[in-house]
């Protein structure tokens, strides 16, 4: 997970960081142009002292313990003010953990997103969740219309959409902002995804 967010973001100018407890591994992976690999437990304050992670706009806890991405991302942003913090969940049940006071910026939950989409296939005339931003207070929804929709009908010189077509939108709690979506960093700074460390 780590390597291919690496690669992504590489060409698109980010500098970026892949930290890996696996030594061995570390040192066999291939250069990638604008990513430095470094063998370290992310888990470890020194770890990322060593990395400079008080430099970082962005951090990515990706391994696939859910107790591991929990403590990178605390220490992400107590210990080293990182000002955007993605987690992975690997457990729908350890959702709700991801947030604020863990250090989370914005959980990113694979299962959930699939069971989003297989439900945004099957459904019709229902409100289905696709995603949600800014700790749960903004969602983006979809629906798809039944042929026999009022909504489906032209009217006042707005275009509707065609039977069967689908809408999505946002609903925001709050202040309206615009919903923010996957990774950015200022160019020429780094960026790190951290990896697999062993449980303590």
């Amino acid at each position: 997970m780590g390597r291919f967010l690496a690669e992504d973001l590489a060409p698109s100018g980010h500098a970026v960081l892949l930290m890996d407890s696996n030594a061995d591994l570390v040192a066999s992976l291939p250069p990638v142009e604008g990513v430095r690999f470094v063998a370290g437990d992310a888990c470890e304050v020194s770890s990322l002292q060593a990395a400079h992670f008080d430099e970082m706009d962005v951090v990515v806890a990706a391994t696939g313990d859910d107790e591991d991405n929990l403590v990178i991302s605390l220490l992400a942003k107590q210990e080293f003010a990182v000002p955007r913090v993605i987690a992975r969940v690997n457990h729908p049940k350890n959702h709700w953990l991801f947030n604020e006071m863990w250090g989370v910026d914005v959980a990113v939950s694979t299962p959930q997103l699939l069971a989003g989409l297989v439900e945004e296939a099957v459904s019709v005339g229902m409100l289905v969740r696709l995603l949600q931003f800014d700790g749960g207070n903004t969602r983006l929804m979809e629906v798809t219309l039944e042929a026999g929709s009022p909504a489906v009908k032209s009217g006042g010189g707005h275009d509707r959409p065609a039977p069967g077509r689908r809408r999505g939108g946002a609903r925001a709690g709050g202040p309206r902002r615009r919903p923010e979506v996957g990774h950015h960093s200022r160019r020429g700074r780094r960026s790190a995804a951290a990896r697999q460390c062993p449980v303590r």
